[in-house]
């Protein structure tokens, strides 16, 4: 059961440097530091103003400072005390404000990290014409195409050119 409870700041002797912050609660004092402690999550204390500040979009609060993003990550909003995993899409750069989109008819697999293109995948129904990063082709007619990277696989009645490396 706290009794009492006081606050008070004592100047710094460096002027450049913000007053502590001192609690006292039944008898007991403790001093707060950084300030970044006294201020919510996602923002940090900035000491010329001597006001807690969100953190801009691309980054998040990581101890007293805002810290950019990281690839796999995106800050789509000011004051995120943690980035956002970029869940569908992906980003290859720091302090990202959104995900890319994975080209057509492709799809990042679940437990990769998001960090390139190079990880959109086919969906079912569809070949890597072009390989991996690009849009992704309609399975042809007479073929079954599983995704990923496989290309398509003639179903019965019809065959496949191995050697053919040209449509037309």
């Amino acid at each position: 059961t706290i009794i009492a409870h006081i606050r008070f700041f004592i100047p710094n002797a460096d002027p450049t440097l913000p007053m502590t912050k001192y609690d006292a609660a039944i008898g007991i004092s403790r001093v707060i530091q950084p300030q970044t402690a006294l201020c919510a999550p996602g923002s940090v204390y900035d000491v010329a103003t001597e006001e807690c500040k969100l953190c801009p979009r691309g980054t998040h609060q990581l101890g007293s400072t805002c810290a950019p993003c990281q690839p796999g990550t995106f800050g789509p909003q000011i004051g995120l005390a943690q980035c956002v995993p970029c869940t569908k899409g992906f980003t290859n750069e720091t302090g990202a404000l959104k995900c890319e989109q994975c080209p057509s008819n492709t799809q990042r697999p679940a437990g990769t990290p998001g960090l390139t293109v190079l990880e959109c995948e086919c969906v079912f129904g569809s070949y890597a014409k072009e390989g991996a990063g690009h849009a992704c082709e309609l399975c042809p007619t007479g073929a079954w195409c599983e995704g990923g990277l496989e290309r398509p696989v003639p179903l019965s009645g019809y065959w496949a050119d191995k050697e053919c490396t040209k449509e037309g």
